[in-house]
């Protein structure tokens, strides 16, 4: 990330292009027949004449086959075409000044001039005719009444700069942005990046923006003197390719938030070989920055707040701030994903993978290139989905939840997914096999994310033993399951089963939240079914307020719309019920939470709970410093999250962690 006050080399490369420009050229860009194309491939063709001629770049694209005799006509009758060539002067005045006289329209109110007026022919640079355009350094045009040929040098595939976009309309200060184009014959690395800063801020402003280079290179960190300024950036390929600039940014550089107080205890980086390891729910733009979600679960968020642009630049600079070694990321949306690129070039590397069906959302798992290493092409475990031949249930659970209707078609439609990532730690030699998610979230599934975390720690338990040497298990993620009571909601149940089954090692089946297993939505089943909740009759909805309905949302999901009353008196009786379904759970793999300590990580107006968890195989990790998170009164400075300081409604989950006991480099054992 570089800031500079000259650029002498692009100077030295604009004149260059300058006099290309003002002289004229041809470029040839092949392209190969694919496999299911029978033709010979395409030749596209861009004949650029001089600057002082006025005169649009022609294009045309023709087979690779077709006779170059032809090929030459169809140019000439584009040239052709709306202009007449009689007479028209290629060279400058004695004088020095371009010619004045311009090809014109025809006199016979066609707009065109006969093809006879043109010629044209390919040369090699010793000036002989050649018959291909392999061959060919030069096209040469013959203009009737003219005796000398205009001569204009060809590029075959040259480098080529297509698409260029801003990376962020809203950029903030310190945070980096990485410019990418679409490139053809050339990389990145190959092309002159150019930053651009203008204080011209005022659309209404008629006045030409006077733009000012600010740094090069395809990674740039706006500094305090782009503060309120506008941005864009211009790539630059090798000669002769042409210069292309990005739209300005929308937004002007904008501050970012004084924070420094949640940072303060990660400036300490661990040493080696500890670890930082960090989960975080970065909210979607899908769930935030829709009309039902900013009048609806986000009323209290300014605009400003949800803004996708800017939130995607804050959820950058908080991984930055984080800078762990190994994190999970949920709720991950095609923009968000772009606005992490930067990440790469700063020494990351990652996987991403969305989520089954329509979801636009999904899960991005990165680790920093100079301390772990991709051993295996990573996998994506469908929690859900048609289970018949499922490999990642005992066939006793597997045959009992196939049996119960209710549970197969919740389980059959939700969309979670889940990553698996092997991994070697390069610091001791160790294989760590990881898995990041964000399990299913309606308040009505305990029992679904129960088999869900079932589903996923048998599958990691599997794997590791499996394996030709012994892996190290971590499962990061956003569990959608509670382990306390922090907030309003479930006033006096115990933590969710998923979570208790990762506590307790075993969940029972007279458990409480097998109750929920008669729950179907309406889309979801032919029959009415009745929903189940255990709330004391005084409670009122925390989302609806016993309304039912939450206005430009609809059916309220918390209560099924019946109101916590109806709801609770809907359930009664259900301990007696024998249409749930009950079942004996046990977890493989002893894992353990480092964090017992947080007791908040999802904090909104109507819902505050810990759902994010960073688990630890407990035979092989332990942690060595556990991070606090920020204090109650900063989550509601703003009333709840979103907020200015923070960009998602969870907080990251942070740990630093360390092995149960020394280990040799590269022996790649610990027990």
């Amino acid at each position: 990330v570089t800031t500079m006050d000259k650029l002498a080399p692009r100077a030295h490369f604009g004149a260059l292009m300058e006099d290309l420009a003002a002289s004229g050229c041809v470029f040839v860009f092949e392209s190969s027949a694919s496999e299911s194309d029978l033709t010979a491939g395409s030749l596209e063709i861009l004949v650029r004449l001089p600057h002082a001629l006025q005169i649009p770049d022609t294009r045309l694209t023709r087979d690779k086959s077709e006779a170059l005799k032809l090929q030459l006509s169809k140019v000439v009758q584009k040239l052709s075409s709306k202009l007449d060539w009689n007479g028209v002067e290629w060279q400058a005045s004695s004088g020095g000044s371009k010619s004045s006289k311009k090809p014109k329209r025809g006199s016979n109110g066609s707009g065109e001039s006969s093809p006879e007026s043109l010629a044209l022919s390919l040369h090699e640079r010793s000036g002989n005719a050649v018959e291909s355009w392999a061959l060919a350094t030069s096209v040469r045009i013959a203009a009737r009444g003219n005796p000398d040929p205009l001569q204009l040098p060809v590029y075959i595939n040259p480098p080529c700069s297509g698409t260029l976009r801003m990376p962020s309309d809203s950029p903030v200060l310190g945070v980096p942005l990485l410019a990418e184009a679409t490139l053809t014959n050339c990389t990145s690395q190959d092309c002159t990046w150019v930053w651009q800063s203008c204080a011209t801020t005022d659309k209404k402003s008629s006045g030409p923006c006077d733009w000012q280079d600010v740094g090069q290179g395809s990674l740039f960190a706006p500094g305090a003197s782009e503060e309120g300024k506008l941005l864009r950036v211009c790539c630059q390929p090798p000669f002769p390719g042409n210069c292309v600039y990005s739209s300005p940014s929308k937004q002007p550089v904008g501050i970012a938030p004084s924070d420094d107080w949640r940072w303060t205890a990660l400036a300490a980086r661990p040493v080696s070989p500890d670890f930082r390891l960090a989960t975080y729910n970065v909210l979607a733009d899908a769930y935030a920055s829709t009309k039902s979600a900013m009048e609806g679960m986000f009323s209290y968020c300014s605009p400003d707040v949800l803004a996708p642009a800017r939130r995607r630049q804050l959820v950058l600079r908080d991984l930055l701030k984080l800078d762990a070694d190994l994190f999970g990321l949920q709720e991950v949306d095609s923009g968000q994903l772009a606005a992490l690129a930067p990440l790469k070039a700063l020494g990351w590397d990652h996987v991403y993978c969305r989520k089954a069906g329509k979801a636009a959302d999904g899960c991005a798992l990165f680790w920093r290139r100079s301390r772990f290493q991709l051993e295996e092409p990573p996998s994506d475990l469908r929690l859900g989905g048609c289970l018949e031949a499922s490999p990642f249930l005992e066939r006793t659970v597997l045959d009992a939840v196939l049996g119960h209707e209710q549970t197969r078609d919740v389980l059959a439609a939700v969309t979670t997914i889940a990553q698996i990532v092997c991994l070697r730690d390069l610091a001791v030699g160790q294989k760590l096999l990881v898995g990041n998610t964000h399990l299913f979230y309606h308040p009505n599934a305990n029992h679904i994310r129960l088999l869900q975390i079932k589903m996923l720690a048998t599958e990691l338990y599997r794997r590791a033993n499996s394996a030709e040497e012994p892996c190290a298990i971590i499962l990061l993620g956003d569990l959608n399951a509670r382990k306390g009571n922090f907030g309003p909601s479930d006033i006096g149940r115990p933590p969710q089963a998923a979570y208790r089954l990762i506590r307790d090692g075993v969940i029972l089946p007279d458990d409480v939240d097998w109750e929920h297993s008669s729950w179907r939505p309406d889309e979801w089943r032919g029959q009415g079914g009745t929903p189940q909740k255990q709330v004391h009759a005084s409670d009122r909805c925390t989302c609806c307020k016993d309304a039912g309905r939450i206005e430009l949302y609809g059916v309220c999901p918390l209560c099924d719309g019946l109101g916590l009353t109806a709801w609770a008196a809907s359930w009664n009786g259900a301990e007696s019920r024998t249409d749930l379904l009950r079942l004996e759970v046990r977890l493989e793999v002893p894992l353990v939470d480092p964090n017992e300590h947080i007791e908040v990580t999802n904090f909104t107006a109507d819902f505050q709970e810990c759902l994010d968890y960073t688990l630890l195989d407990a035979r092989v990790f332990k942690a060595s410093r556990c991070i606090d998170p920020p204090s109650l009164a900063e989550l509601q400075r703003e009333t709840a999250l979103p907020s200015t300081v923070f960009p998602s409604d969870h907080i990251p989950v942070v740990v630093e962690v360390t092995y149960q006991k020394a280990v040799g480099a590269g022996s790649g054992r610990l027990w």
